[in-house]
């Protein structure tokens, strides 16, 4: 039976930005490398970023957990980081490509 501790909520809350920084890092890394031999569109980084929708593999990896006692923090976390992707960063997607973006190139 899948049981989500509220106790954890503060913990599980301060993994979305962690997670939003390590995402940052991952894309930022390789455009910066790779744009010694190719140009990127103004505001891929951000975009990239964002739009990094978390979900079902993260939820499947975190339910295989052997029976351990870590494993209701990370259910707890890996619950709030995909809703947090699936409802704020999902709904509001367009924006941070609106506000990115060259116009002329959407």
């Amino acid at each position: 039976m899948l049981r989500i501790d509220p106790g954890f909520g503060f913990l599980a809350a301060s993994t979305v930005p962690l997670v939003i920084f390590a995402r940052a890092c991952a894309v930022s890394l390789p455009i910066m490398l790779l744009s010694v031999k190719q140009t990127f569109s103004q505001g891929s980084i951000p975009v990239l970023t964002w739009g990094g929708l978390r979900g079902g593999i993260s939820v499947a990896l975190a339910l295989s957990l052997p029976e351990i006692a870590e494993k209701s923090l990370i259910l707890t976390a890996t619950y709030v980081v995909v809703l947090f992707s699936i409802v704020v960063q999902g709904l509001t997607v367009k924006h941070v490509v609106n506000k990115t973006v060259d116009p002329t190139l959407l």
